[in-house]
C-alpha cells in the first residue's frame, strides 16, 4: 500500500511538472490569454509587462555605449598617435632646418673673410 501511494504521488508530481507548459500556446512565453482575463491587476505578469523588452533594451543600449566608448577611445589614441608623429616630424625638420642655417652661416663667414 506504501509503494502504491509513493508511486501515486510521484506519478502526481511529475504530471504537475508538465502543467506549467500547458498556460501558454505553442511557441508563446508567458500566461495564456485566459490567465490575463481572469488575473487582477496585481498579478505579476501584469505588473510586469513589458520589463523583458525594457532589459533587453537597456542591455543593448549598454552595449551600443561600450562600443561608442570604445570607439572614441580608439579614435583618441589613434589622434594621439598622429599628434606624436606629426610632433616629431616637425622636430627633425626644426633640427635639419638649424643644421642648414649653421652650415649657411659658416659659408657666409667664409665669404666675408675673403
Amino acid at each position: 500500500m506504501k509503494r502504491l501511494l509513493a508511486l501515486y504521488v510521484a506519478v502526481l508530481a511529475l504530471v504537475m511538472w508538465t502543467v506549467p507548459s500547458y498556460a501558454a500556446k505553442e511557441g508563446d512565453t508567458g500566461p495564456s490569454a485566459k490567465a490575463y482575463e481572469h488575473a487582477s491587476d496585481q498579478a505579476r505578469f501584469k505588473r510586469t509587462e513589458g520589463v523583458k523588452e525594457a532589459e533587453k533594451a537597456a542591455k543593448k543600449a549598454d552595449k551600443e555605449a561600450a562600443k561608442a566608448k570604445k570607439e572614441t577611445e580608439k579614435q583618441a589614441k589613434k589622434a594621439e598617435r598622429e599628434a606624436a608623429k606629426a610632433k616629431k616630424e616637425a622636430e627633425k625638420q626644426a633640427r635639419k632646418a638649424a643644421r642648414e642655417a649653421k652650415i649657411a652661416q659658416k659659408e657666409a663667414g667664409k665669404a666675408l673673410k675673403q
